[in-house]
């Protein structure tokens, strides 16, 4: 190993490790802070992606961070961490927004499936008219493109719930005659010279349609209110995010000493835990007095609530994060069976 992969490996553990990638990094974030010492298995190190695409090994890993004045191993040489077990960050709730929303546009590809169709004689039918028909008869497509002059033209078809993918072109089933007004249209696979030709005549407003597409998953993704509001403590809620700032604001409460919430806080998040995907969590927190807001670990920043006893002191600590989605995605399953 030269001298240069080791500069680059010994980088990218100090960026593991660092402010910058902490502060969005739930996953690594979560693992150190369970950690009273603060270190890190390798082993996840070397899932991560980039480690795995470069081919670097653990005994390569430990050799160049040897000199590291910013992450340290344990003496097993088995776990990193940051030097003498510097304090993590917290999380920066708007840099992980932006991240996510990042990832989704980026990770959102959508490639529709060409289908060409042509008429048994030369029509005037507007193009809406005939995908409005085309539709009606295929319900497991989505139509996101279409075009139609005198006696030929295009959908641009994908699954619906899903991306279509290469090799899954043939498989794809839709409807390959149907009448409108009186003229019989055939459909098939756009392929091979014909889909060049249709490329490059119009990529342009292929590109167009599928960007408004792709705007409009990302948009669905992000959608914050809810179309069945839901009662937590003594509010009605239409809006997740809301739901957010109001943990949050219990949480922005907290400095060194646990906090006791008060009645309507309390209610709330008894109500929240509902939706809280761990059952025995669930079980739980009906049966305590009291609740609390305050640092997990008193050595770490990451911030938690807990169940106490009558007497006010801990019986069980539990994070809410996961509550709010969950009754996103439980909004969005009763307004689909709705419809």
């Amino acid at each position: 190993m030269n001298d240069e992969t080791k500069m680059e490996i010994k980088k990218q553990m100090e960026y593991y490790l660092s402010d910058l990638n902490l502060e969005t990094d739930e996953f690594f974030h979560k693992i150190i802070s369970e950690q009273k010492d603060g270190y890190l298995d390798l082993e996840y190190i070397l899932q991560c992606n980039k480690v795995k695409k470069a081919g670097w090994d653990k005994n390569m890993i430990i050799e160049s961070i040897k000199d590291s004045d910013q992450v340290e191993l344990n003496s097993d040489k088995t776990k990193i961490r940051r030097v003498g077990n510097k304090p993590l960050p917290e999380l920066n709730e708007k840099k992980l927004l932006n991240k996510k929303r990042y990832r989704e546009k980026k990770g959102d590809k959508i490639s529709p499936i060409i289908l060409i169709f042509t008429s048994d004689k030369d029509c005037e039918i507007k193009w809406h008219t005939i995908e409005s028909k085309y539709k009606s008869l295929n319900p497991t497509l989505s139509i996101i493109y279409t075009r139609f002059k005198t006696n030929e033209g295009h959908f641009g078809i994908i699954p619906t719930g899903a991306n279509s993918k290469e090799g899954e072109k043939n498989e794809i089933n839709f409807i390959k005659e149907f009448d409108l007004d009186g003229i019989k249209f055939n459909v098939k696979l756009c392929e091979g010279k014909d889909l060049e030709k249709f490329l490059e005549e119009n990529q342009s407003h292929l590109d167009l349609c599928v960007n408004k597409e792709r705007e409009k998953r990302i948009k669905k993704k992000n959608k914050t209110n809810l179309d069945i509001p839901v009662k937590l403590g003594n509010e009605v809620y239409n809006d997740i995010a809301k739901i957010k700032e109001k943990i949050r604001k219990m949480m922005s409460q907290v400095k060194d000493e646990l906090i006791i919430l008060n009645d309507d806080e309390t209610k709330f998040i008894k109500d929240l835990v509902q939706f809280h995907p761990e059952k025995e969590i669930k079980e739980k927190i009906n049966d305590v007095p009291f609740i609390g807001v305050g640092k997990i670990d008193p050595h770490q920043y990451t911030k938690g609530f807990f169940g106490l006893d009558d007497k006010k002191e801990k019986l069980f600590e539990f994070l809410v994060h996961k509550c709010p989605e969950k009754i996103l995605i439980e909004d969005r399953k009763k307004n689909k069976d709705n419809k």
